[in-house]
């Protein structure tokens, strides 16, 4: 008997770190805002801590959010700030809301301005 190969489960890094970039980039969570604590947010995720911190190294490296030392995690303004890595992340929340022809017609407004 042979059988077909499994779909690639999401991460429980990935999931909370997905849950958080939305927020963020949906505007629920405010540039210059600080994110609850690790504890806060692994208690909300159901998660342990090194899960909360892995997805939010995601978060940094993608230059969604900056951390220091004692301090905690601030939003960061993606607009001002945000890659070009960021625009597959937002086709992706465009796509999920059916919002997704709206953000291409946008970013190739931009390009045909640039």
């Amino acid at each position: 008997m042979k059988f077909d190969p499994l779909e690639p489960a999401e991460s429980a890094v990935d999931r909370c770190a997905h849950a958080l970039r939305r927020a963020i980039l949906d505007g629920a969570i405010a540039p210059g805002e600080r994110l609850p604590p690790e504890r806060r947010l692994a208690e909300d995720f159901c998660v342990n801590r090194v899960t909360v911190r892995s997805a939010l190294a995601q978060l940094a490296a993608s230059r969604l959010v900056s951390v220091r030392q004692g301090s905690g995690y601030v939003v960061r303004d993606f607009r001002r700030v945000g890659g070009p890595d960021l625009i597959a992340q937002l086709a992706e929340l465009a796509r999920e809301d059916g919002d997704l022809a709206s953000v291409v017609r946008d970013l190739l407004s931009i390009r045909a301005e640039a």
